[in-house]
């Protein structure tokens, strides 16, 4: 789980929860990511169909990307 981070690409401001868990509308056509000091990745999922009101996608998995930290 990501805690307390900004999620990215998604229609308006959109922040996890402490267990990691988010609500956003998206349109699908935006990557949704994360950007922090802790980690830089991409959310990896895709969306089969585009539902009228809400889809539960379950676990996102989030493709990393190594943050470096400046010594």
């Amino acid at each position: 789980p990501i805690p307390n981070e900004r999620v990215k690409g998604t229609n308006e401001y959109c922040f996890t929860e402490d267990d990691g868990t988010f609500q956003a509308e998206i349109t699908g056509k935006s990557p949704l990511y994360i950007e922090s000091k802790r980690m830089s990745c991409t959310l990896d999922f895709k969306l089969e169909a585009k539902p009228e009101y809400y889809l539960d996608v379950g676990d996102i998995v989030c493709r990393s990307k190594s943050v470096q930290s400046a010594k």
